[in-house]
């Protein structure tokens, strides 16, 4: 089975898939009312745990990568390492 993560602070979506690349589950996680990184860190993380239980082996897992551009009114220097930040933890 494999994981795949697009991982956000805000939102971070989730997907399960066998082997064959069937999807097996898809969800996401919202984490807008959380404050801290940790707290968002420790949701993805049990809510990762909650879709995987009882459903096999994890082989491999994938992750979108991150943002690293700017985009005009969208994003800022901090926006874009406070993702990285949050991208490494929940790797």
């Amino acid at each position: 089975m494999h994981l795949g993560l697009d991982i956000s602070t805000s939102c971070t979506g989730v997907c399960l898939m066998d082997n064959n690349g069937d999807i097996i589950d898809i969800d996401y996680i919202d984490l807008k009312k959380l404050s801290t990184l940790w707290e968002k860190a420790d949701a993805v993380a049990s809510a990762v745990s909650d879709l995987v239980a009882g459903k096999g082996h994890v082989d491999a897992v994938f992750v979108e990568e991150n943002l690293q551009v700017f985009r005009r009114g969208l994003s800022s220097a901090r926006t874009l390492m406070t993702l990285a930040k949050f991208n490494g933890i929940i790797c």
